[in-house]
Order: C-alpha cells, then structure tokens, then sequence
C-alpha cells in the first residue's frame, strides 16, 4: 500500500488543525464500515 506518505501528511495536517490524527479517524471509520458491511452483508 502506497498510501504511508499520504497517511502522513493528513496527519501532520490534521494536528496542525487540532483534528484527530489519521490513525483514530481510521480507527473510527472502520468500525464504521464494519457495522455498514454487516448491515449490507444482511441486506443483500
């Protein structure tokens, strides 16, 4: 995965703007897409 650099930089950005860091909006986001998944998973 390409996407260490990238990681990076939205990081740097995201505390610059007093944000949460990369790592916990992916953390958060996951569970996110976990619960969608299970949800569409039992949808379809």
């Amino acid at each position: 995965m390409e996407c260490n650099s990238f990681g990076y930089y939205f990081n740097e950005n995201l505390k610059a703007l007093g944000l949460p860091t990369f790592n916990e909006a992916y953390s958060s986001a996951k569970n996110i897409t976990e619960i969608v998944a299970g949800i569409g998973s039992y949808i379809w």
